[in-house]
């Protein structure tokens, strides 16, 4: 064979060892795609499920499900994937260590006046880890969110924690501003999340605690939250998951009332008031009333199947002493004195004997917001407030 034809012969040779290594790589690399993307889609579960494990992070969060309801989805912060829309912001900040304890605050009914800047002013002053805006919040029409936006990041920071949820003054049709318009400018910053922020989502913290954040009865995205609705299922599976997933606590926080001393009906429906109880969930988190109202820990027994609404019934009180036991029922903080006009309490309402704490226009008006300290072993209360002399304080202890 001649030296031209033998170079011929080895270069042939060469060329299909090259493509031959190519296919088989390819082939690895489709296959482990493959691989992945079924294990992500594995642990992808339908609101109708038991959520797997939360990831590990400084701030975990429950798996990516299905969002739930039309209309969530018209928002920068929400990003679409495989299993449906999950609403997460890439400039999120992270919290300490694992199981480290942490501060938070809570409040809704804010607007842009004196009293909501004083509010602003101490949550920046205390340096608390995040805040959980229950709903109504500027008050400032249509058009111009933007502009509470900033007067909140001026004053708490502009990389700070403030994480909303829908009111009936943010809905689609108020006029009084639109969450979201809101959640745009005031993006989720607490880490990964499952759901739609600002109307339905969830997330863990430090794995301490897991918050379930909600809006029933708020037009154009309440909806569902009726026994076996979808939405009340997804509420079902992250309360269930999270106790499962070894989270000490689960707070769940929404905008409007159910039990109330003050002028409000229970707009939400027993249907999801009443299983957050029988879910033992820790603290039940609302705003709405133009004040601050926080109850006895409340719990089922076979003397109380329920808390009926406009009566009261000593059964469904576990304790009243404000040194709760962590397992034995829940709290409820009504914290909707963030800032608007305070309202009266109704003092002939027969609901009010499920409350220790209660603060309004007729009763110790005090403008503030409730501060919540989280620890392994407890958590701790204390109404902080801005002007007047209201105070209240509770812990729940393991």
């Amino acid at each position: 064979m001649s030296k031209v034809k033998y170079g011929a012969a080895v270069f042939a040779l060469l060329v299909v060892g090259a493509l031959a290594f190519v296919f088989i790589s390819s082939g690895e690399d489709s296959t482990s795609t493959a691989t992945e993307a079924t294990s992500t889609s594995s642990q992808v579960d339908s609101p109708g499920s038991t959520l797997g494990s939360a990831s590990s992070s400084s701030q975990t969060s429950a798996n990516a499900q299905t969002t739930e309801g039309a209309n969530l989805t018209e928002s920068s912060q929400v990003q679409s994937t495989a299993a449906g829309e999950s609403s997460q912001d890439s400039g999120t900040t992270t919290s300490g260590s694992q199981s480290e304890p942490f501060v938070f605050a809570a409040a809704g009914d804010f607007t842009g006046g004196d009293n909501a800047r004083l509010v602003f002013e101490s949550i920046a002053d205390r340096n608390s880890d995040f805040t959980l805006a229950l709903g109504d919040l500027g008050y400032v029409g249509n058009g111009n969110e933007q502009q509470w936006c900033n007067l909140v990041k001026d004053i708490v920071g502009n990389q700070y924690p403030f994480q909303l949820v829908a009111g009936n003054h943010d809905d689609e049709v108020s006029g009084d501003g639109d969450i979201l318009e809101y959640r745009k400018c005031l993006p989720n910053r607490v880490g990964n999340i499952t759901g739609d922020y600002a109307l339905q989502y969830a997330f863990d913290y430090n794995d301490l605690a897991r918050f379930i954040m909600i809006s029933p009865d708020i037009t154009g995205y309440g909806d569902g939250y009726d026994r076996g609705g979808r939405r009340y299922e997804w509420v079902r599976n992250q309360a269930e998951s999270a106790r499962e997933e070894g989270m000490r606590w689960v707070f769940i926080g929404m905008h409007k009332n159910c039990v109330t001393p003050g002028q409000k009906s229970c707009e939400i429906g027993e249907d999801i008031f009443n299983p957050a109880i029988d879910a033992e969930i820790d603290v039940i988190l609302q705003g709405h009333e133009h004040g601050f109202f926080r109850s006895k820990q409340l719990a089922f027994n076979e003397n109380c199947l329920a808390i009926r609404v406009n009566t009261f019934d000593a059964d469904c009180v576990a304790d009243d002493d404000n040194n709760f036991e962590a397992g034995a029922g829940s709290v409820l903080v009504i914290s909707g004195a963030g800032g608007i006009g305070l309202r009266d309490v109704d003092l002939n309402d027969e609901e009010i004997e499920y409350f220790s704490g209660i603060s309004g226009k007729n009763v110790e008006p005090t403008h503030g917001y409730a501060e919540f300290t989280v620890s392994d072993e407890r958590i701790r209360s204390e109404f902080i407030g801005v002007n007047g002399s209201f105070e209240d304080t509770f812990t729940i202890s393991r």
